[in-house]
């Protein structure tokens, strides 16, 4: 993987449950649901953020948790120091080993990522997306859902 700017496709076979697959692509690798950018490094964003790192840290891996919560039986919570939202270690760990088995990503490095990101987000039906994306049906119920658990896991943490 290149330690270059480029953009990033992901694919999920299965994909979660309650995703909507209608207009999604399809291929060996399953469904292409999320594409994102990496403004100067694919090895870091993908490696170290969206598989190695946290909720926090990567709009996929909130987005994937809060979407898999009940099957993975994870849920979002404040970080220890209170300002971030994570899964916790083991909800990341379980997220993480679900990506593994589940997740395969395709990269290619591109000097202007921010150039292929509007056309890929109004030409590609990837319903993970969120940003640029409200024109995707399901856009309203992940945003709400996404806030719905951030919600409750700030309205958990003891003051």
């Amino acid at each position: 993987m290149p330690k270059a700017p480029g953009v990033y496709a992901w694919w999920f076979s299965p994909p979660p449950a309650g995703v909507p697959l209608e207009g999604t692509l399809s291929g060996p690798a399953g469904h292409l649901l999320y594409v994102g950018i990496a403004g100067s490094n694919l090895h870091q964003r993908i490696r170290h953020q969206h598989f190695g790192g946290n909720a926090e840290g990567s709009t996929l891996r909130r987005t994937l948790g809060v979407v898999l919560a009940d099957t993975l039986g994870i849920h979002l919570e404040l970080s220890p120091s209170g300002t971030r939202l994570t899964f916790g270690s083991e909800g990341e760990k379980k997220l993480t080993h679900w990506m593994v088995n589940h997740a395969s990503v395709g990269w290619l490095a591109y000097d202007h990522p921010h150039e292929f990101e509007d056309t890929a987000l109004h030409t590609l039906c990837v319903p993970l997306n969120l940003k640029n994306n409200e024109h995707h049906p399901f856009h309203p119920q992940l945003t709400a859902l996404r806030k719905k658990m951030a919600t409750a896991a700030k309205l958990a943490t003891p003051s």
